[in-house]
């Protein structure tokens, strides 16, 4: 019985955010990738909600394939206009000669590190991103940990904020986490209310709605 109303609850998320996803991006590469994403946030919320933790193999899908959309990125990018006409042309054996090889070598070598420089850079922009988001959180978190001698924010949770901002620009991330906030508040009264707030309040399913709903809101003029 719990585990079909843990299918319902991801089902439910999953088709909400992927939902957003479709609304905000369109069927395209960044469409499927927040799919993918929307899957990954949906099992740790739902994980999140169920046991209290996140566990880091959801972090580290998420990771993973923001870097895997990156290399697809990159390489129809780079494989689009004129190289595709000429990858897929058949040379008659008259062009064939070791001159024409050569010169179709040294276009693919370019090609591929024209590839690789874009990868690399937009790795560098989404990881550097990520860092400078999540960092300042942490340091505020464990100077409220020092304050108020107790946690306030699990790893988990944290965790979950980088890999969400490896996808969000930093407009929509700082939104997503303000809506997180209000949403978490809103969690910890339902908590109190029904008097389980021993076990801890889990704060993953806050902070995916809360992200996901500012890239809707972004929608708005």
């Amino acid at each position: 019985m719990k585990k079909h109303i843990s299918f319902i609850l991801f089902s439910g998320t999953f088709i909400m955010l992927a939902g957003i996803s479709l609304l905000v991006y369109g069927i395209s590469l960044r469409g499927a990738e927040f799919i993918v994403l929307s899957g990954i946030s949906a099992a740790a919320a739902i994980s999140d909600l169920k046991t209290r933790r996140i566990p880091d193999k959801w972090i580290l899908y998420g990771i993973l394939a923001r870097v895997l959309f990156i290399f697809l990125y990159s390489f129809f990018a780079v494989h689009s206009g004129t190289y595709i006409a000429n990858h897929f042309s058949t040379p008659t054996e008259n062009h064939q000669t070791i001159s024409a090889l050569l010169n179709e070598l040294s276009h693919k070598a370019s090609v591929l590190l024209t590839m690789l420089n874009q990868v690399l850079s937009l790795l560098l922009i989404s990881f550097l991103r990520a860092f400078l988001f999540t960092v300042p959180i942490l340091l505020l978190v464990l100077l409220v940990d020092r304050i108020l001698r107790k946690e306030t924010m699990g790893g988990g949770d944290l965790k979950l904020i980088f890999m969400l901002s490896l996808y969000f620009d930093f407009s929509v991330s700082l939104l997503g986490l303000l809506y997180a906030c209000i949403l978490g508040i809103f969690t910890v009264l339902i908590y109190i209310c029904k008097g389980t707030c021993r076990r801890g309040v889990p704060f993953g399913p806050s902070l995916v709605f809360g992200f996901f709903l500012a890239l809707a809101l972004s929608l708005l003029p």
